[in-house]
């Protein structure tokens, strides 16, 4: 997954989705994974919002099971575990272009050093 991040150069939409088959939704709040696994799990499913982005639009996204459950995330303690999720929900939360914005970050601290 990070791979092919890097290969759209940072991109976390359509292509990258087909390359995980596991539910991050299911993983988001396990205790057991370390903090690498962790991220590669908030990875996923900012990979798959934006995916869903791409797919249809960022309106309907947010209003979608999926989009409300990824803002609960936001009174959730992991955040404050990972203060680079929090950005990247609130720019979820705002529109399309600042969701990219706020996942570049994430691109350029967990992505590109794992693949390089």
């Amino acid at each position: 997954m990070y791979r092919e991040i890097a290969n759209y150069s940072g991109g976390f939409g359509d292509p990258v989705v087909s390359t995980f088959s596991f539910d991050p939704w299911s993983h988001i709040e396990r205790n057991d994974l370390s903090e690498f696994e962790h991220r590669g799990v908030i990875v996923a499913i900012l990979v798959l919002l934006m995916s869903a982005i791409d797919n249809s639009s960022h309106a309907s996204v947010l209003a979608s099971s999926k989009g409300k459950t990824a803002l609960k995330l936001l009174d959730r303690d992991l955040v404050e575990r990972f203060p680079e999720l929090k950005v990247a929900l609130e720019g979820f939360s705002q529109s399309e272009e600042v969701f990219a914005a706020s996942i570049h970050p994430i691109y350029l601290k967990w992505v590109q050093p794992a693949v390089h």
